[in-house]
């Protein structure tokens, strides 16, 4: 936006209580300041990376875009923020919003974990966190099932279901699940859950209160009642006709709360009232387009 003459110091010299955000990978200040940056590089250099995957793959970069909607999150909230200060004080803000900085927010069980005991995480596979023998994703008769017992006695039903020893949870252990014990009783826990089909252990482990689910692909989730239940899925054939069904609101509220308003513009479809707002005529536009300085709009 400086380039066009349009940086925050121009901008508040005409609207001085302006809020102003600018989003970028390393932030505006600093040795990295003004690299590129995308997704897969922030989560590069964040450290992400090094903790997603499996010793046998490496280092995994995730299956969506774990930085870039993150930041545009904190965008909004750091500017609703600003905003209800602005109502308080009258004043405007910059907000200077960096990718590796959410991130690193992203990641706060990791960096609270360097600064107590100074390890640096690693390739964890799909065990959680504290790497207790009952929080992992385990290979059933016909695809996986992810369960988050994290406690003794949540862990001690799970083994009890599976039809092991409940005090194999005592012999597990944690800091240290690669040595041999604790790989055999891994290896029991695992073999157990082979036997039986996902939604079988599904069922009988949420019976039981403990926290479990089927790993489902996108397309069985968009098909689950409890996503029509709660609306996360709309459809909106004026925002794109060819794929009408679009992303919801991801929260509730007992009034008014999220709702679609209208579809994304179409390319081009703006930039006629844009220039003519900034002053240019219907000759001169036509010109452009002409020129190929501008692209004719582009829709359904």
């Amino acid at each position: 936006m400086a380039r066009l003459g349009l940086d925050y110091e121009a901008v508040r010299a005409v609207r001085p209580d302006i809020v102003y955000c600018s989003i970028s990978g390393y932030g505006q200040t600093g040795p990295l300041a003004g690299e590129p940056a995308y997704d897969g590089t922030i989560q590069a250099i964040s450290g992400m990376m090094a903790n997603n995957g499996h010793p046998e793959t490496g280092p995994t970069r995730a299956g969506f875009l774990p930085v870039d909607v993150p930041s545009a999150f904190l965008a909004a909230y750091a500017i609703a923020a600003a905003l209800f200060r602005r109502a308080q004080t009258g004043r405007g803000q910059y907000i200077d919003l960096a990718m590796i900085d959410t991130a690193i927010l992203m990641q706060l069980s990791v960096f609270s974990r360097v600064f107590t005991d100074g390890s640096g995480g690693g390739l964890i596979g799909n065990r959680s966190t504290a790497a207790v023998l009952t929080a992992d994703a385990f290979p059933c008769s016909d695809g996986h099932i992810a369960v988050s017992a994290v406690t003794r006695t949540q862990g001690r039903t799970v083994l009890e279901l599976a039809g092991l020893d409940p005090d194999l949870w005592d012999e597990f252990d944690p800091e240290n699940p690669a040595a041999p014990r604790s790989q055999e009783i891994a290896d029991l826990v695992r073999g157990a859950f082979r036997k039986r089909p996902m939604r079988e252990w599904e069922a009988r482990l949420r019976e039981a209160g403990q926290s479990a689910s089927c790993v489902l692909d996108a397309k069985a989730v968009a098909g689950l009642d409890q996503m029509a239940h709660r609306a996360v899925f709309r459809d909106d054939p004026a925002a794109n006709p060819a794929a009408p069904r679009t992303i919801g609101g991801a929260f509730v509220a007992n009034e008014d709360g999220p709702e679609i308003s209208g579809g994304s513009s179409a390319i081009g479809a703006d930039t006629e009232a844009v220039l003519a707002d900034f002053g240019l005529s219907g000759r001169e536009i036509e010109a452009l387009r002409e020129a190929g300085a501008i692209p004719a709009a582009q829709g359904p």
